[in-house]
């Protein structure tokens, strides 16, 4: 209810076992068993759970993979950085109230009359908790008390200009014939700072809004066959009709037809949200991710790839611009 407490079993905007930034780790799992609060590390976690067969000790009771992706600290710095990128857009901001109130006006008045029916409750009373107890709590939390240089400091500060334009293109290697795999190396040289590049785009177009307007290739490269008909993808492959507009048009038959890129227009690349660059490390971009680690595999490398890159392969200048098109590096090729 509003300005209730939260039960001691349940302490979902109190206590640091749901409210970390690092929710399900060993550390934080999601259902603290009875012997959790006994020693100072776990002082703080109150939900008591039913023992289940099989999970009797905390150590068996979290997310695995969770926890080994926090644990690596390049995976931990990508997510933090990423996160904080969310939190200055969304929480630091009046964003979510405004999407409670927009949707509070949109079915406030159905849900009265399903509370006069069916006596749901009261949605004045939810709607109040969502904009004077959760949000506030919540944003507090993020913005003090996990924020950089606060008491439980995770998050890193907000990600700077400077940050941004250290970024570089540092190599390109752009086959002209197929002789090779294309490569486009991005380099952050930051010795402690992960690069948040979420829809930022590479390309050779001068003009980033052109590129921008281009079509994309859909990032993984599979076979959507022709629904209602009596052909298959190996069918369209045989006849020769992988270039007709309308195959191309409608996606189909991408990976058996060769189409897994867009060959026409500048080169360009969008970069998906949620694409950050550890520090002092590289993210490439290539034509054909999965055929690129493939070719890694044999010298037991490991790299961070993504693509397809669209467009002619043309040796013309390289630019990266932001999230916001500005210029941030750009690399003459030979």
């Amino acid at each position: 209810a509003l300005g209730g407490f939260p039960a001691p079993d349940y302490c979902m905007l109190v206590c640091p076992q749901f409210n970390s930034p690092l929710y399900c780790d060993s550390d934080h799992p999601q259902d603290p068993l009875p012997n959790f609060g006994q020693t100072p590390r776990s002082s703080n976690y109150v939900r008591k759970a039913t023992v289940v067969p099989g999970l009797e000790t905390p150590e068996k009771n979290y997310n695995h993979l969770t926890d080994a992706l926090l644990d690596t600290p390049s995976t931990r710095e990508m997510y933090l950085r990423r996160l904080k990128t969310i939190v200055d857009k969304y929480v630091a901001t009046d964003y979510l109230r405004g999407r409670v109130e927009a949707y509070y006006a949109k079915i406030s008045d159905s849900a009265r009359r399903d509370d006069a029916k069916w006596d749901t409750g009261d949605i004045v009373e939810g709607y109040q908790q969502l904009l004077k107890e959760q949000l506030p709590q919540r944003k507090d939390q993020l913005l003090k008390t996990y924020a950089a240089g606060g008491p439980d400091a995770l998050l890193p500060p907000s990600q700077s200009a400077a940050e941004q334009q250290a970024v570089e293109i540092k190599n390109a290697y752009i086959p002209l014939n197929g002789e090779y795999t294309p490569s486009i190396e991005l380099r952050n040289p930051s010795a402690d700072a992960a690069v948040d590049v979420s829809g930022w785009v590479l390309t050779n177009a001068q003009n980033v809004s052109e590129a921008r307007a281009e079509p994309r290739s859909k990032p993984f490269c599979d076979d959507v066959a022709p629904k209602n008909a009596e052909y298959s993808c190996e069918d369209l492959q045989r006849w020769g009709s992988c270039e007709l507009e309308s195959v191309q048009k409608k996606g189909l038959c991408r990976k058996s037809c060769g189409n897994c890129r867009l060959e026409k227009g500048p080169v360009r690349f969008t970069f998906a949200p949620g694409t950050v660059i550890p520090s002092n490390s590289s993210l490439f971009v290539t034509d054909d991710v999965v055929k690129y680690r493939r070719s890694l595999r044999k010298y037991q490398m490991h790299q961070f790839v993504v693509g397809p890159v669209d467009g002619k392969l043309e040796r013309k200048p390289l630019y990266l611009y932001n999230d916001r098109s500005d210029l941030m590096a750009e690399k003459a090729l030979a």
